[in-house]
């Protein structure tokens, strides 16, 4: 497996070769299972996955007497990535036959923009409760691969990656968000790596915050 997969640091202003695929293979890994995140009504937002190309395809691609629009347009992915990471961002992506098949990025964050960008009032007091006094977290912001390359140790390996910059960068706490209802694989990898929940929405999704300490977290 080491021969056939690359794992590499990327940075969109200066990998931009590799940009245009880094964005091919989110939308592609978003508009698979679990997400279905693929194609969407503009009139009442209903969602389709890639798995219903045959049901989009007796539709004409069309909704609410509407053309169906793509759930993630290249442009958005694009600008969200070049705003996203940041010198400060790590971000690795597997490379297999030069194609980009996996990506991994978050960022370091003070308290009171986490609790802002995750609109949840109440975060930092449950971050400091469970592990004291803290100024900056790591943030998991993505972690996708696509479906035909997954259950091979390259979603973890893209972690450890994230995790050791991290670590460099002398962040104690890792967080992240995903939804329990029902559960994700990434919840359920998160919590068997000891994340705990530290914060809970009030949604349909049952999302939570899930968080650990860094210091002896080992991948």
């Amino acid at each position: 497996m080491n021969d056939q997969f690359h794992y590499r640091r990327f940075h969109p202003h200066v990998d931009q070769d590799l940009l245009p695929e880094l964005v091919d293979c989110y939308r592609r890994v978003f508009g698979e299972a679990p997400w279905h995140e693929w194609k969407r009504c503009t009139n009442c937002n209903q969602k389709w996955g890639r798995s219903e190309e045959l049901t989009l395809h007796s539709l004409q691609c069309m909704h609410c007497d509407q053309p169906l629009v793509d759930f993630w347009p290249k442009e958005v992915v694009t600008a969200d990535l070049l705003r996203k990471i940041t010198k400060e961002a790590s971000c690795w992506i597997t490379l297999h036959e030069e194609k980009v098949i996996g990506f991994c990025w978050g960022y370091p964050m003070e308290l009171t923009a986490v609790e802002e960008r995750w609109k949840l009032p109440g975060l930092i007091e449950s971050l400091q409760l469970s592990f004291g006094p803290l100024n900056k977290v790591a943030c998991q912001d993505e972690l996708g691969l696509r479906s035909e390359y997954r259950k091979k140790g390259i979603a973890k390996k893209l972690v450890r990656y994230q995790l050791d910059d991290f670590r460099e960068q002398s962040l104690p706490v890792h967080i992240l968000c995903t939804k329990t209802n029902p559960p994700t694989v990434t919840y359920l990898w998160y919590t068997a790596l000891g994340y705990q929940v530290i914060a809970e929405y009030d949604d349909p999704d049952k999302r939570v915050i899930l968080a650990r300490s860094l210091v002896d977290l080992h991948l």
